[in-house]
């Protein structure tokens, strides 16, 4: 089932998307039994594997700006992709970024994207043009974010299509799970 929409969502329900946890209920919480938790939290995130994009599927020409460089070069099959890394493709070409834990962009002709986080527990791109189909890996404790000019999409095991037509244009397709989206003007 495909669904179309636009849909701004309260800063609460995106912030209970992500993982937050209100203030009032953090107030509730005794701080040895906070501290306990934070902790327990540490650990686990650090017995979590390394999260890695890499570049797979390749189709004509995909360029790349490496962690925040100023110069493109070819993109390669299998090529990993460190935080800041731009990824454009060409006229006619595709190519998909595909992560540790399976989780796969796939960009159409056109698109330009940039890696801005890569952790286990937080995964963060910007489509600044073209399309994206994304097909994402619902995992407890991770956020996943895919943010545009207009748009800042927020998603856990989802299917979906962001589609970025210009800078104040932003079409989303959800085909599974759900989306929280918010505009970036609250």
């Amino acid at each position: 089932m495909r669904k179309s929409f636009r849909i701004p969502v309260l800063a609460s329900a995106l912030a209970a998307l992500l993982g937050a946890v209100p203030a009032s209920a953090a107030q509730q919480t005794s701080p040895p039994v906070a501290a306990q938790a934070a902790g327990q939290q540490a650990a686990a995130v650090a017995q979590q594997p390394a999260m890695v994009a890499y570049l797979g599927q390749l189709t004509g020409s995909v360029q790349l700006q490496l962690g925040g460089g100023d110069v493109w070069t070819l993109g390669k099959l299998a090529q990993a992709l460190p935080a800041g890394t731009k990824v454009k493709t060409g006229p006619g070409a595709s190519c998909n970024v595909v992560f540790s834990d399976k989780s796969q962009l796939r960009l159409g002709p056109g698109a330009i994207l940039t890696v801005n986080e890569v952790q286990p527990n937080k995964v963060s791109v910007y489509l600044g043009l073209g399309r994206l189909d994304a097909w994402i890996k619902k995992l407890a404790g991770r956020s996943f974010s895919v943010g545009s000019p207009a748009a800042v999409a927020a998603v856990r095991g989802t299917g979906f299509t962001m589609d970025v037509i210009s800078p104040t244009e932003v079409r989303l397709d959800v085909f599974e799970g759900s989306v929280a989206c918010q505009d970036n003007f609250g």
